[in-house]
């Protein structure tokens, strides 16, 4: 798949990530937008894990380039439909969806009532966001699979995930057990153990 030569007139993109020479993700967007492919806080938490873990035979190609949104976004859909990219989530039917349901699933179990009705409002607001950048890095199939392996603090300063970074900090430094029972990171690491039998403490 060749690239294309973008004009002063053309404000969308199509692009393609590789992996090892295999496209694993095709999207769109404005100009620029590819970028997230190799940044390491993508919304594709597979793009992410092979940030952390492959990098170097990651690259990112623009396939072409569009004036026009609708256009570029049915140019994907094509594209998307004729490669079947094992990272795109949309466009892919029945089997995709049910990866969709497992993710949500992964969800909602580390969001369990049973854990958070004491906290506040914004408690329950960092919580939440703290399941997400979790699951949104390791991916609800490490999860499921209890194939999460937490990287060293630097690494998530890094890429500006913050809640993993203040997650690691705890568990590496033995700081876990001596949080408040109210505490969103402790809530979270029990929640992990209770849920899904990973303690993270196993996990360094």
């Amino acid at each position: 798949m060749m690239g294309s030569i973008v004009s002063k007139n053309c404000l969308y993109e199509v692009y393609a990530c590789y992996h090892n020479d295999e496209i694993v993700y095709i999207g769109s967007g404005k100009n620029g937008r590819n970028k997230h492919c190799m940044s390491g806080i993508s919304q594709n938490y597979d793009l992410n894990k092979l940030h952390f873990t492959d990098k170097d035979n990651v690259s990112v190609t623009v396939i072409k380039y569009f004036s026009d949104k609708n256009v570029s976004l049915a140019y994907e859909k094509d594209m998307i439909k004729l490669y079947k990219p094992k990272f795109n989530k949309v466009y892919i039917t029945t089997e995709r969806n049910e990866l969709a349901k497992d993710s949500l699933n992964v969800r909602k179990k580390l969001k369990d009532i049973e854990y958070l009705y004491k906290l506040s409002s914004k408690s329950l607001e960092n919580y939440g966001s703290l399941v997400d950048e979790f699951v949104n890095h390791f991916g609800y199939a490490d999860v499921l699979n209890k194939n999460i392996k937490l990287r060293s603090v630097d690494d998530y300063n890094k890429v500006n995930l913050k809640k993993l970074k203040l997650l690691t900090t705890y568990i590496r430094y033995c700081r876990i057990d001596s949080l408040s029972e109210n505490n969103i990171y402790k809530i979270f690491y029990k929640c992990l153990v209770d849920k899904f039998s990973i303690d993270l403490k196993y996990c360094i």
